[in-house]
C-alpha cells in the first residue's frame, strides 16, 4: 500500500446484545445452517485465511465492522461518496480512499484485468492524488479531476470481478494484517481479532493516529506487569478511544469523535456481553449477524 488509510465512518446509534455458549469448530462453508443466505463474499474470504475460526465466526467479524461502516450487514460495493472529511471520496465495502491511496490500489488491480471499464480513465489522477499524499505524509482532500467518478465506480462495482476485488483488497490491507498482529500478540478469541480488525480500517496502520501507535502503546502501557487477554483488549482500546476523542489530524476530528461509539460497543462485547467467542448472533438495531 502506498499510503496508510485513514477512513472515516459513519456510525448510527445502535444496541449490541449476546451471550456466550460453546466453541464451535472450524466447518466447511457448505453444511454450516444460515438464518439468511449467506454472502458469497464472505466466503471467498473465510477459504482464503488461516484460523481456527468457524464461517460463522469469521462472518460476524466481517459483519459488525460492516454495520459500523455502513449501517447495513451487507457489503457495499457500490457506495461511494465525499464526505468532506480531508480523504476525498469514500468508496467500496471497507470505505477505500481516493485521498489516502489504497482506492487507487484497488482500481490498478481491477484495472489490470479489465482495462477498458470506465473507471480506469481515473486511475491516473488516483496516483496523482495518491502520491501527494503520501509525499505530505497525510490524506490529500483534493478531488479535482475527478468528476463523474463516483458514476463510473457504482458501475463497475457492480461488476463480480470488481466485487472480488474488494474482497481481495480488504483481504491484504486489513484483515491478514490484522491477523498477523493477532497471532504476534498470541491472542485466541474471534473478538480480539474483531477489534484489531475494526481498528485497522478506521485507523489505518501508520501515524499518531494509527493501528501500530495504539499497538505498540498497549505493549508498553502493560510491560511492567502481567495480564490476559481481557486486559490486554481493555488496554487497547482504552487507548483507540483517547485517540478517537483526540485525534491529530484535526480533519477527522468531528468526524471520529461521534464514530467512538463503535469502539465503546466493541467493549460491551468483552466486558457486559461476554460474547468473545463470537458464538452467538449480534444484535444491531433490530438487524441480526448471521446465526
Amino acid at each position: 500500500m502506498n499510503f496508510v488509510s485513514f477512513l472515516i465512518v459513519s456510525v448510527s446509534t445502535f444496541t449490541i446484545s449476546f451471550s456466550v455458549e460453546a466453541t464451535q469448530s472450524t466447518q466447511p462453508y457448505s453444511r454450516l445452517p444460515a438464518h439468511r443466505k449467506l454472502q458469497a463474499n464472505e466466503s471467498y474470504i473465510f477459504q482464503r485465511l488461516r484460523t481456527p475460526f468457524s464461517f460463522l465466526q469469521i462472518t460476524r467479524i466481517l459483519e459488525i465492522t460492516t454495520f459500523f461502516e455502513n449501517s447495513k450487514l451487507q457489503a457495499e460495493y457500490t457506495y461511494v461518496e465525499d464526505l468532506s472529511d480531508g480523504r476525498g471520496f469514500t468508496a467500496g465495502r471497507v470505505g477505500f480512499c481516493t485521498g489516502t491511496g489504497d482506492l487507487a490500489e484497488v482500481v490498478e488491480s481491477y484495472c489490470l484485468v479489465q482495462p477498458k471499464i470506465q473507471l480506469c480513465r481515473f486511475l491516473p489522477r488516483l496516483r496523482e492524488i495518491s502520491a501527494v499524499a503520501e509525499a505530505q505524509h497525510q490524506p490529500n482532500p483534493d478531488v479535482r479531476g475527478l468528476d463523474q467518478f463516483s458514476k463510473a465506480w457504482t458501475s463497475a462495482s457492480n461488476d463480480k470481478k470488481f466485487q472480488q476485488q474488494q474482497d481481495h483488497a480488504l483481504m491484504e490491507m486489513y484483515l491478514n494484517p490484522a491477523l498477523d498482529y493477532f497471532k504476534r500478540q498470541n491472542l485466541k478469541w474471534p473478538i480480539s481479532l474483531s477489534v484489531l480488525y475494526d481498528t485497522f480500517i478506521q485507523h489505518g496502520d501508520g501515524g499518531p493516529d494509527g493501528f501500530k501507535f495504539i499497538f505498540d502503546k498497549t505493549n508498553h502501557d502493560l510491560s511492567d506487569q502481567t495480564y490476559d487477554e481481557r486486559q490486554w483488549l481493555n488496554q487497547f482500546l482504552r487507548n483507540r478511544i483517547q485517540i478517537l476523542l483526540n485525534p491529530s489530524n484535526h480533519d477527522t476530528a468531528d468526524e471520529w469523535r461521534e464514530s467512538v461509539t463503535r469502539a465503546y460497543k466493541l467493549q460491551s462485547i468483552l466486558n457486559e456481553d461476554h460474547n468473545y467467542l463470537l458464538n452467538r448472533p449480534v444484535q444491531f438495531e433490530h438487524k441480526t449477524t448471521t446465526d
